[in-house]
């Protein structure tokens, strides 16, 4: 999905598989959906060897009646998305890591994008609109940094227009990683047509949230 205008405004204020593993999160979580892709094919001499982007939630579980027994209800409350790269996460400021996709709702896509080591790099979300009327909602806050992860945290209550929560669609769903000009700040894939992403995995399968 190409949002060039949007992009830089928002900037200046293989094979795919599909598994599941089990959660490495201490508080209640969905079973992750996770989109891999296979190790070293990078352009050469360039960092962000993607491995894999995995969606899951993250919530509460509460106590419900079931036929005059407990039970345990699971209720999602945030959106998790973690690429995971097999070589180091980039902090110099040099590569940027950015997952696009489409929402019902978010009419300019529901993408996300950081530049380790640059913390104004952060953007995206769910976008609406244009220009000086150009919106984005559910990014609160950078995310998480690891060796070889990046996650990224939605909480529900981030999307005033409830695009994103339990049942939503994510579909159309691209991840990359690309080079950053240290001196304009400007983005390899937006600059020159067709893209000169770092790496790159996409599906047209789409994850339901859960």
């Amino acid at each position: 999905m190409r949002r060039h205008p949007a992009r830089l405004a928002l900037l200046c204020s293989g094979l795919v598989v599909l598994a599941l593993h089990p959660s490495a999160s201490a508080e209640p979580s969905s079973p992750p959906w996770v989109l891999t892709d296979p190790t070293g094919d990078t352009m050469p001499m360039t960092d962000g060897d993607l491995v894999s982007v995995t969606f899951a939630t993250t919530g509460r579980t509460v106590a419900e009646g079931a036929r005059g027994r407990s039970a345990r209800e699971y209720v999602p409350e945030r959106l998790v998305v973690t690429i995971r790269t097999a070589d180091p996460i980039d902090t110099g400021g040099t590569t940027e890591y950015e997952v696009d996709s489409l929402v019902k709702g978010c009419e300019n896509g529901f993408d996300f994008w950081y530049t380790p080591g640059v913390p104004s790099s952060l953007g995206g979300g769910c976008s609406n609109g244009s220009g000086s009327d150009l919106r984005s909602t559910g990014l609160v806050s950078p995310p998480v940094v690891g060796e070889n992860t990046l996650t990224f945290v939605f909480p529900f209550s981030a999307f005033p227009g409830k695009q994103v929560r339990a049942g939503t669609t994510i579909s159309g769903i691209r991840a990359f990683t690309a080079l950053v000009d240290p001196v304009t700040g400007f983005v390899g894939p937006y600059v020159v047509t067709g893209g000169l992403a770092n790496d790159e995995v996409r599906t047209d399968r789409a994850y339901r949230v859960a």
